[in-house]
């Protein structure tokens, strides 16, 4: 009895050694907990790891690779942080990088680690400037770039298990800027916050999204607002065979910020723009269908009580460089519609439009009369037209058998405007007359400036022009008045010649918005009039009176 007491007494004391132990292990978990937290927040610096990273991205991608640190992070998921990372370009194309970033983040796979390879799920890249250069010979930069990677074997992002194919990351770009280049010259152009993500949808199949902002590195431009960009691609030999499918929306823009951001400075018209387009093809042949609208458009320095909003539809086709680019676009409006068509081409220092035609079909004169109250200053508010616009003017600068009545040189192509009535609280009874013909003229290429075209008294035709031929109107004089008026691309002129009641003919120029002459203030009673309202299309200047009036005997000139 005595001796099972000492061997109970004994037992615990034999076992104390195996209670001390879990003390012991405890310790090692804590110390290994610690050292875990040290390494998912505190970046290990992998400076040996660096350079065969960047020869292994540099091999990848056939260009040189350089980032200044490389950091591993184990939470939120394990992978690298790359600072000053760097992707240079192809000297043919430019000295400077093709793609610089201050911070890249590649998350590795979780699955690949344990079968001990690396492989990139998401490639981030934080506030990257990316150039895109085309050379003289009409290549860009980012070509074999692309054509490279679609010739490695990828496996889709989104597959679930590992194959012997690495499964292609899903890249990503956060508030970065894209410059374009042509040649040696950096464009004022460029998308600014930009935030981009390209990922392998399928086996064949790439997918990407773009939404930026375009500015002007000259200007200050703020209102520009938002282009959003998703396409698809497929794999191809080489780029220009490359299958895709792009689909843009330009949306939230002012007006006179995009003609600032297209011509460098503000033209003056406002507006809310909102524009979509579609590409499919290839980048040797595809086509385009989009449209562009513009809301409460007007002039600058109009404020009306009514908005003009207009639509309009386009379709072009591209068949390589060398082949001009073929365009149709109509704008339908109140029942009536214009269509503009014809082809670009590409081929030289600028681009020229040629065989183009202007076709109005059924067009209402009332639309006429809203555009022109928000786009000429001054004229009444109440200004109104009624009738119709038909016909085709076609304008064709290279050498080609004529199409239209051809006289003294030129070319000529004519609109028919049909039951005419201007009309506003002004002008009372309104003004009317039948038919108005606008006349297209252009000079025949071998016949522009030949002496032999001259007679006494003509001028020689030398640019396109646009005349609405001599027209009556009743200004409330004995006879009708005669007017008219010539169209060039740089200036206009308005004439008006014959009887007038002289406060009919100054509610008739006030309703149009021009000046009057300078009468004096006794002035009324019937007139014989000669005048003149002539001025340049740029800068929004004043018309210019010029001519003779005629009135109770005396005569005064109207000039100013």
């Amino acid at each position: 009895m005595k001796a099972a007491v000492m061997s109970a007494a004994s037992e615990p004391a034999g076992n104390e050694p195996e209670k001390a132990r879990p003390p012991r292990r405890r310790k090692w978990i804590i110390a290994a907990v610690i050292l875990l937290g040290i390494a998912a927040f505190v970046p290990i610096r992998l400076d040996r790891l660096k350079k065969r990273l960047e020869a292994s991205i540099t091999a990848s991608l056939g260009r040189r690779v350089s980032a200044q640190k490389i950091n591993f992070h184990l939470l939120p998921q394990p992978g690298f942080d790359l600072e000053n990372f760097a992707i240079e370009d192809d000297p043919a194309f430019s000295s400077e990088p093709l793609l610089r970033s201050d911070s890249v983040t590649a998350n590795l796979r979780l699955r690949s680690l344990l079968g001990a390879r690396i492989e990139i799920a998401r490639l981030s890249l934080k506030e990257p400037s990316l150039n895109l250069v085309c050379n003289s010979q009409g290549r860009w930069n980012m070509e074999s770039l692309l054509t490279r990677a679609a010739q490695i074997p990828s496996a889709p992002t989104g597959t679930a298990h590992a194959e012997s194919r690495p499964r292609f990351p899903y890249i990503e770009a956060d508030t970065g800027r894209i410059n374009l280049k042509i040649g040696p010259e950096k464009k004022a152009f460029a998308l600014t916050d930009a935030d981009f993500s390209l990922w392998l949808a399928s086996e064949n199949l790439w997918k990407m999204r773009l939404v930026a902002r375009p500015i002007r590195s000259d200007a200050n431009l703020s209102d520009t607002g938002t282009v959003k960009l998703n396409g698809t691609f497929q794999r191809a030999v080489d780029l220009h065979s490359t299958p895709f499918l792009l689909e843009v929306t330009w949306q939230k823009a002012q007006l006179g910020q995009v003609t600032q951001l297209i011509y460098g400075r503000d033209r003056g018209w406002r507006g809310a723009v909102t524009a979509n387009a579609k590409f499919t093809g290839t980048p040797a042949a595809f086509d385009l269908a989009g449209m562009v609208s513009v809301d409460d458009f007007r002039r600058y320095d109009i404020a009306s009580d009514d908005s003009f909003d207009f639509n309009i539809n386009c379709n072009a086709g591209f068949r390589g460089v060398a082949t001009p680019v073929r365009f149709d676009c109509t704008l339908p409006k109140d029942g009536g519609a214009v269509n503009f068509a014809g082809a670009v081409n590409l081929h030289s220092e600028r681009w020229l439009l040629s065989n183009t035609s202007l076709r109005a079909f059924k067009f209402p004169l009332s639309t006429v009369a809203a555009l022109a109250r928000h786009m000429k200053k001054d004229m009444a508010r109440d200004f109104d037209a009624s009738g119709f616009i038909d016909g085709t003017l076609f304008n064709s600068p290279g050498p080609r058998a004529p199409s239209g009545m051809v006289e003294h040189g030129a070319e000529t192509w004519t609109v028919i405007v049909s039951s005419v009535k201007l009309r506003s609280e002004l002008l009372r009874p309104p003004a009317s007359t039948d038919v108005i013909a606008i006349n297209f003229q252009r000079p025949l290429s071998q016949n522009a400036g030949n002496p032999q075209f001259m007679r006494r008294g003509q001028v020689v035709l030398t640019e396109p022009q646009l005349t609405i031929t001599p027209f009556h109107i009743n200004l409330g004089g004995a006879t009708p008045a005669v007017a008219g008026a010539t169209f060039s691309r740089s200036n206009y002129r308005f004439e008006i010649k014959g009887d007038a009641d002289v406060e009919r003919l100054n509610a008739f120029l006030e309703s149009l918005g021009l000046p009057k002459p300078d009468m004096g203030p006794l002035a009324e009673g019937k007139a014989k009039v000669d005048l003149s309202f002539s001025g340049p299309w740029s800068g929004f200047a004043a018309p210019q009176v010029a001519g003779v009036v005629r009135t109770q005997g005396q005569t005064r000139a109207a000039i100013q």
